[in-house]
């Protein structure tokens, strides 16, 4: 009996020590991401809190942390999932909600994103950045009285935020407000916000106001911060045109040149001349600018569009900028697949298989919404499919209903894409699918 008793007790011991250790092996794993968050090394961060939960998977702490590094790394998915799994233990976390807001935000899905950001503030009425958050979410959809009571709260509770007058600098400059927006825009600098976008947006309230030489300053902020931006230095090209420095507009429009290979003519976007593309039966209609060549490969299957400025004569020519538009009919009969959730699935798992093959991946942003009947998704991502190939800055885009999945690829060089963002956001805008 005393022999049962002393086996039962080491076993006692044993387990014990086991479970100190499993503990010990948490703890250091998610101290290393934790360093890792603090670094910036989100992907890393995510990794060994993996290790962690896997470890201690009801440390629901390491769930949110997890959450972070997959919403700075922008696995906005991700991140939704694993702020779920920690607020599903926590419903008093009004961190959690707020991030869980944000991921929602930058995926399009306001409606969420203000849910999560209410939800935040009911539980701290203090949290100034929900506030902000929210404003932005209004902004968003446009309903600017709710966005500007929101600002209106955050300063009252810290006026010394400037994220606040920033975003609420924006919403001045689209309401053709310049001369509030470059206040806000103002106050957000000297609180030490000092990126490249607020110098630009400045820069441009300036140019509304004929503020041309303020606007000049600030538009060579932006330059010495990213020397190949090419819309800051359109920009203070036309500024210095309008206070008759003309040899310096020179100077910027040649560096221009350089910057834009392929389109050496380059054309201020409010100077652009557009025109509607489509297919003879009217599938797809786009509006891009009107001296960019078409090609189209058409079958009963699919329909195939390639719109660029380069000089392409049929659909597999190479182009390093430009707007291929597939439409794959027949869904169910050729890929078994139908309802819109399943095509975008299926899209998104064609994707991943050309992903493991490329050289750079990374995502900037993504976001699911409906457009006209479609159920869309657009990703925004730097990528290199090979290690010689050039970065392409770029949007990835499907859209899919009933039998039908159309997917949208607008492309152009990395330094390049800030010019060329614009002319594809009109294309967004202006795009008609049947």
């Amino acid at each position: 009996m005393i022999k049962i008793m002393k086996k039962i007790l080491l076993l006692i011991i044993l387990l014990a020590f086991a479970i100190s250790t499993s503990k010990a092996q948490d703890e250091i794993l998610t101290a290393k991401g934790d360093k890792e968050l603090s670094q910036g090394k989100y992907e890393e961060a995510v990794v060994n809190y993996t290790k962690a939960l896997y470890k201690n998977p009801n440390n629901y702490i390491t769930y949110y942390k997890r959450g972070n590094a997959h919403l700075y790394a922008n696995n906005l998915d991700s991140a939704i999932a694993d702020y779920n799994k920690f607020i599903l233990q926590d419903t008093t976390s009004a961190d959690a909600f707020n991030n869980r807001g944000v991921a929602y935000n930058y995926l399009g899905a306001y409606d969420m994103a203000m849910m999560d950001f209410t939800h935040a503030v009911n539980l701290d009425s203090g949290f100034v950045e929900a506030f902000v958050n929210r404003a932005t979410a209004y902004f968003n959809i446009g309903l600017a009285p709710q966005a500007f009571s929101d600002f209106k709260r955050a300063e009252e509770l810290k006026s010394d935020n400037p994220q606040l007058y920033y975003q609420r600098g924006r919403l001045y400059y689209y309401q053709k407000k310049y001369t509030e927006s470059i206040e806000d825009f103002s106050k957000a600098i000297k609180l030490g916000l000092k990126n490249s976008k607020i110098y630009y947006n400045r820069g441009n309230s300036y140019f509304k106001t004929e503020q041309y030489e303020k606007a000049v300053k600030d538009y060579t902020k932006v330059l010495e911060q990213n020397p190949n931006d090419t819309e800051a230095l359109n920009n203070r090209a036309v500024s210095y045109e309008k206070t008759d420095k003309k040899k310096l507009a020179e100077k910027d429009r040649e560096k221009l040149k350089t910057l834009m290979v392929n389109n050496p003519d380059f054309t201020p976007f409010d100077k652009i001349t557009f025109k509607r593309f489509e297919d003879k039966d009217k599938l797809v209609s786009i509006e891009l600018p009107q001296n960019w060549n078409m090609v189209i490969d058409e079958t009963p299957e699919y329909l195939d569009i390639v719109l660029t400025p380069e000089n392409v004569k049929k659909i597999d020519d190479f182009y390093l900028t430009g707007v291929k538009v597939s439409y794959n009919k027949n869904m169910m009969k050729n890929y078994g697949v139908s309802s819109p959730d399943s095509l975008l699935d299926f899209w998104k798992g064609s994707l991943n298989k050309n992903v493991e093959e490329y050289h750079t991946y990374k995502p900037i942003s993504q976001k699911t919404y409906p457009r006209n009947g479609f159920k869309a998704h657009t990703n925004k991502i730097i990528m290199k499919v090979s290690k010689e190939s050039p970065t392409l800055k770029m949007y990835e885009s499907a859209y899919a209903k009933e039998d039908n999945l159309i997917y949208l690829y607008l492309q152009a060089p990395e330094q390049q894409f800030t010019y060329y963002e614009k002319i594809f956001d009109k294309a967004f805008e202006t795009l008609i699918v049947r």
